[in-house]
C-alpha cells in the first residue's frame, strides 16, 4: 500500500523572484487539487493512471492560472 500512494507528480511553483508560493495544484480529471507548501512552494501530487499525458494546473492568488501537459511514464 505505501509503494501504491507514492506514485504522482512533484515539484515546486515559485515566482521570477524565486521565491516560494502558496498554490494550488490540480491534476485535470484527477480529484481534489493540493496546495504547496507556503515555506518551500514543494507539492506531491498523487495520480492514479501514470502511464500516461496529464494536464496539470497551477493556480496562485495574483497570478494568471497556469496549465501544463506533462507526460508520466510508470517507471
Amino acid at each position: 500500500m505505501i509503494e501504491e500512494t507514492m506514485k504522482g507528480v512533484c515539484g515546486t511553483v515559485k515566482n521570477s523572484k524565486d521565491e516560494a508560493l502558496s498554490a494550488s495544484i490540480e491534476v485535470v480529471g484527477e480529484g481534489f487539487p493540493v496546495i504547496t507548501s507556503p515555506k518551500s512552494g514543494t507539492f506531491f501530487k498523487y495520480i492514479k493512471d501514470l502511464a500516461s499525458s496529464h494536464q496539470i494546473r497551477v493556480r496562485a492568488n495574483g497570478y494568471k492560472d497556469t496549465t501544463i501537459n506533462v507526460q508520466i511514464s510508470d517507471n
